[in-house]
């Protein structure tokens, strides 16, 4: 018999098993509805309606050596023969290496070519997972997994860190809850421990959703803090830059140029007070009045008026005696 016969065999008990799984739960919804008759007493039809709910296609395996791989792709099968109900050993096998393709396709082979010659043998499902585990899990992926689960610590996001968390605590099955709990707690940013400490977590799974509902209350007081942080635009004393240049306002100091503006006006009010009120006429050293209302700025003006005038004319004499020669 060939391959593709064998594969057309085992692809057509597949289709069997499913359909057998199909016939048991219409039986099972039968029994139900005749039970259902028989307590009402009645005559009458009962009908229970059943919501069929489709089991998804397990994902194929390619023969990765990833300990991650490998048992989703088990959980996944598990999952598929629970919902299919499937209990046979033989079919479990069966329906399994469907699913295998690429490098996992030539593991299977090369073993059922030594499960014909008699070296091997694989009956069960737990023997299938033992070889399949032995054949691609990486080594010593448990003791791996267990020092970088002690030298794990929080330095981004306490989400990240649950992420990564989670991941290497699948590859250790033997691990207590408490050294769970610890390795947990030993690995968060000392704020964050300290706020579980306080709220006394029992369990690393209370651990997790405490310290994730954390994540969300820092960033909403991130979020209000910079709110809060962020400069007014009217009033207040703030820098404003105009056309490059920097204008710095009433009450705050700028590399000592605030200083430097208060010694100023100290000086100009001590020589105001020295002065007086009024300083008088820059024109007349009167200090009776101001310049504008000195008496000698008519003269002045008309002054001023003469002497263009006159230079006009030297400048017109000139230019005629110019043009005569």
């Amino acid at each position: 018999m060939t391959e593709e016969h064998k594969e057309g065999l085992t692809n057509l008990e597949l289709k069997l098993t499913e359909a057998v799984s199909t016939l048991h739960r219409e039986v099972e919804i039968l029994k139900q509805q005749l039970e259902a008759v028989r307590l009402a007493g009645g005559t009458g039809p009962v009908t229970i309606r059943e919501t069929k709910i489709d089991a998804p296609k397990p994902k194929e395996f390619r023969g990765e050596r990833s300990a991650q791989d490998v048992e989703n792709f088990i959980w996944k099968m598990e999952d598929y023969y629970e919902h299919l109900n499937i209990v046979d050993e033989a079919a479990k096998i069966r329906a399994a290496t469907m699913y295998l393709i690429d490098t996992a396709m030539l593991w299977w082979r090369k073993k059922k070519t030594e499960m014909e010659k008699g070296t091997c043998s694989i009956t069960t499902w737990e023997q299938f997972k033992s070889e399949l585990k032995r054949q691609f899990y990486p080594q010593n992926i448990v003791n791996e997994a267990c020092r970088k689960l002690r030298e794990l610590k929080q330095t981004t996001s306490i989400r990240e860190y649950v992420k990564e968390f989670t991941k290497l605590i699948l590859h250790i099955p033997n691990i207590s809850g408490e050294d769970l709990l610890f390795y947990f707690m030993d690995g968060l940013q000392n704020w964050a421990k300290q706020e579980l400490q306080q709220r006394q977590v029992k369990d690393v799974d209370e651990a997790i959703v405490v310290a994730e509902s954390l994540t969300d209350f820092k960033t909403e007081a991130t979020k209000s803090r910079d709110t809060k942080s962020k400069p007014v635009r009217s009033g207040g004393d703030r820098t404003y830059r105009d056309k490059g240049k920097q204008i710095v306002g009433p009450n705050r100091d700028s590399k000592g140029e605030g200083n430097r503006n208060s010694h100023w006006c100290d000086r100009y009010n001590e020589k105001k007070k020295t002065n007086g009120p009024c300083n008088g006429c820059y024109l007349c050293k009167d200090p009776g009045h101001h310049y504008r209302d000195c008496p000698s700025l008519g003269k002045l003006s008309a002054l001023i008026a003469a002497e263009r005038r006159q230079k006009g004319v030297a400048q017109t004499d000139m230019q005629a005696g110019e043009a005569t020669a």
